[in-house]
């Protein structure tokens, strides 16, 4: 077995990729998101997980003073086979579920979480912050896409860097919007009244935007988490599953090293392919769903997520086996 190497952060640096999808705990509600996430619902307990590759590894969460925690994964293993033939079989782990008690410096600065894998699939980096709620007065567009309302205050904008985000206010008073991002040197004011669309530049790499609109007898605050992507990085595209007669055919992304499925009915995971290098494969219910079925249950889904360690990049995606209807990725 491949031992496992320490993984080592650069979540400060301009050198970070933060495409890991993770799922996280805002208030009773479970959210999944991809790379840059904030949560700004009163809680005492951050509860989350990350998306961890089929092959050993190791996942770690710091703050900005201190590590939160350190774990590995798929540590277990057995063997198969018989000389020339004999293989070493990874027995998957559990997703790791991590609870971190929120103290006062997580409040005012993001985790930062982390999985490694060397050299299967490299490492892919997230942040998450936990925020105190703010005032909903806005709305966002990242890059002219769909306007969304902020919740609970908060927002996150993820496209490339000098791109397009705008911020509307609608039937405002006249005051002054400022924005701010002091990591990022981004500091903006404008004179509004009515309804006002304020257009700024996405600032590259991760930046915590602050935005105060201050009218007559009154000041409303909102906060938001912004990922300026390098135009030229190269990202995996999604890898596809098709359907071929009782079987589906999972293909890969072109530019994948390591590609690996997982079904789940429900929150369980029922099996598991393992790290796969193949450009496709097929997935078999008789074989697949552990019960010698001629189908999959009406409810299981299958996940893949293809890795590539030299792109430090990660695509996923997940079908209904009996349908092959495309949903939104998981984080079981």
């Amino acid at each position: 077995m491949k031992s496992v190497v320490a993984l080592s952060l650069l979540a400060t640096s301009a050198l970070a990729d933060y495409n890991l999808p993770i799922r996280y705990k805002c208030g009773q509600e479970w959210v999944v998101g991809s790379g840059v996430s904030i949560c700004s619902t009163p809680t005492s307990l951050v509860t989350l997980k990350a998306k961890i590759p089929p092959t050993a590894g190791q996942i770690r969460a710091i703050d900005c003073q201190r590590e939160l925690m350190r774990e590995d994964f798929n540590t277990k293993t057995w063997k198969t086979g018989w000389w020339l033939w004999a293989r070493t079989i990874i027995l998957p782990s559990e997703t790791p579920k991590i609870e971190i008690p929120i103290a006062k410096q997580i409040k005012n600065c993001p985790i930062y979480l982390g999985v490694a894998s060397y050299p299967d699939t490299g490492y892919q980096e997230a942040i998450l912050l936990y925020t105190e709620p703010k005032d909903d007065f806005l709305y966002y567009s990242c890059a002219y896409g769909p306007w969304i309302g902020t919740k609970g205050g908060t927002g996150v904008c993820s496209s490339f860097a000098n791109s397009t985000m705008r911020l509307k206010i609608q039937n405002a008073k006249r005051g002054i919007l400022s924005v701010v991002g002091t990591g990022c040197g981004l500091n903006i004011e404008r004179d509004i009244q009515g309804e006002s669309i304020i257009e700024i530049p996405m600032p590259k790499d991760e930046c915590l935007v602050d935005v105060l609109l201050t009218q007559v007898g009154e000041s409303q605050f909102s906060r938001f988490l912004t990922l300026g992507i390098d135009p030229s990085k190269r990202e995996l595209t999604k890898p596809l599953q098709l359907i071929d007669g009782a079987r589906r055919r999972v293909v890969a992304p072109l530019g994948m090293e390591t590609i690996g499925t997982e079904i789940f009915v429900g929150d369980k995971m029922v099996w598991s392919s393992g790290a796969r290098t193949e450009e496709s494969y097929h997935l078999d219910p008789r074989a697949d769903n552990g019960q010698g079925l001629t189908n999959w249950q009406e409810n299981a889904i299958a996940c893949h997520t293809a890795y590539s360690g030299k792109l430090r990049s990660i695509s996923g995606a997940c079908y209904v086996l009996r349908t092959n209807q495309e949903v939104p990725f998981e984080v079981k």
